[in-house]
């Protein structure tokens, strides 16, 4: 089956491991809370209150920055129990948990910790100039050695300049500090992809899910597109049923992610993703009942008009 709008889809997808772990690495939280256990939608809305500009996360996915106002309305959320995590310049990080109220205020302070005050700087940068972000990291790390968040985001911009032995050095670090952190294994699982290691990689993102108890969207991300290389690697003749199985597995993990990360920003490039990898199996049904749940989700995001342009070639005569 031929791709319909082929340069395009290259130009969203390209670099999908970047984008999506760019947006995990935004939501970097250590600790698991029970919150996190949830593969299920909530069916109302959830707003949070708190400081304007603040980072916002719901179960450790990000979720979004809150207004001029302070606020930010998540019009999907995970289901109760929810943990709200909100990080912001120049104050201290706080999390508190939702219960069955769907407006959370959380209240800021004010801090002049030099460790959090690097990492937040160090996050600033990273957008910007990665190298001096890691020296940045580095300097939080200096000031307070199990700093796991730190090592964590280290880590993250280390695998993206190449440099996987100092990454690796940055995870055994947070490894030490908090051997069952989910989040640890779901980015080894990511070095070891990057570096072609199958059996590796799939060992930490399984790793990864056993800690968070299912719970873990990144591992199911990593899980999905490594499940996909696997399936479109060139096999012999006889090879076919292994293909499809790779293929049933890719689908199968990208499918809970995107459960897991309901209305996330991170969810709309899993969605194209898994839109991609079922076209690309000539699933071009499938792939339009997908395209058109990402609209029903994010009817305004900027990928939607995109989006319309897939269902529209999909439904054309091939």
């Amino acid at each position: 089956m031929r791709l319909p709008n082929q340069h395009n889809r290259k130009a969203i997808l390209k670099g999908t491991v970047q984008i999506v772990a760019l947006g995990f690495f935004v939501c970097a939280f250590a600790g698991i809370g029970l919150a996190q256990r949830t593969t299920s939608v909530a069916t109302a809305a959830l707003r949070v209150k708190t400081e304007p500009g603040a980072k916002i996360w719901l179960n450790n996915i990000y979720f979004g920055t809150a207004g001029t106002n302070g606020e930010l309305t998540v019009k999907l959320p995970p289901k109760a129990p929810i943990e709200v995590r909100v990080r912001a310049a120049g104050f201290a990080p706080a999390a508190v948990k939702a219960g069955t109220q769907r407006t959370v205020t959380v209240a800021l302070k004010r801090t002049d910790d030099a460790a959090e005050l690097a990492f937040q700087a160090a996050e600033r940068q990273a957008s910007i100039d990665r190298r001096e972000a890691i020296e940045l990291f580095e300097k939080a790390i200096e000031l307070r050695p199990a700093f796991v968040e730190a090592h964590l985001a280290r880590a993250r911009n280390l695998i993206e300049t190449g440099d996987y032995i100092e990454a690796e050095t940055s995870l055994a670090a947070a490894r030490k500090a908090a051997p069952s952190l989910p989040e640890i294994s779901a980015i080894a699982g990511r070095l070891y992809r990057e570096e072609g290691d199958f059996v590796k990689a799939e060992a930490e993102f399984e790793r990864a899910l056993a800690d968070g108890m299912g719970f873990q969207p990144e591992a199911l991300t990593g899980l999905g597109m490594l499940y996909a290389d696997r399936a479109e690697t060139p096999r012999g003749e006889d090879s076919l049923a292994a293909t499809l199985e790779y293929y049933s597995l890719a689908e199968e993990n990208l499918r809970k992610a995107i459960e897991q990360l309901a209305g996330a920003p991170d969810a709309k490039v899993v969605f194209q993703y898994l839109g991609r990898l079922l076209e690309r199996q000539g699933k071009a049904a499938e792939a339009i009942e997908l395209y058109q749940k990402v609209l029903e989700i994010f009817p305004d995001s900027v990928e939607a008009t995109a989006v319309r342009s897939f269902i529209e070639q999909l439904r054309r005569p091939q």
